[in-house]
């Protein structure tokens, strides 16, 4: 068995060995952190988890539907690094940042074209990316520029 055997969404390779998993069309929360806890749960140690999120829908349907919560959980994951998209995604990075990621662990973007540059200069083997979509936000658009990488 792969290591991505079985999960729901499209993986790919990337140059440089690194993997993105394509979730751009996860847009609730209740849907993210289930997707974001499977891809968790087959990682190696050794790996980042590095999350590229529009705004998620927080529509009441889960405990994480709300904003501090969705926060917490995403420094509870231990992800390295978590890249709010757009103006609606503002409010996740904040989140973020006040349940402990101080240290450049949480960035925010206004534009999906944007996202190239945050994390490109430090794709490295083994990186796991996972891109979850957002309301606004056309995320497929990080997903092809990171399709694209040449590193």
């Amino acid at each position: 068995m792969t290591q991505w055997e079985g999960l729901s969404l499209p993986v790919y390779e990337l140059s440089g060995g690194a993997t993105l998993v394509d979730g751009s069309a996860v847009v609730s929360a209740r849907d993210a952190v289930d997707v974001l806890k499977d891809v968790r749960g087959r990682l190696s140690p050794d790996q980042r988890h590095i999350v590229v999120t529009g705004a998620v829908s927080l529509g009441g349907d889960s405990d994480y539907d709300d904003l501090e919560a969705f926060g917490a959980f995403i420094v509870r994951m231990n992800i390295a690094l978590c890249v709010a998209v757009g103006p609606a995604a503002r409010p996740i990075w904040a989140s973020v940042g006040r349940e402990g990621s101080w240290d450049g662990e949480s960035q925010h973007v206004d534009t999906p074209e944007q996202v190239y540059a945050v994390v490109s200069e430090d794709i490295r083997p083994g990186d796991v990316f996972v891109v979850l979509g957002g309301d606004g936000e056309n995320m497929t658009v990080v997903t092809s520029m990171l399709r694209e990488f040449r590193g």
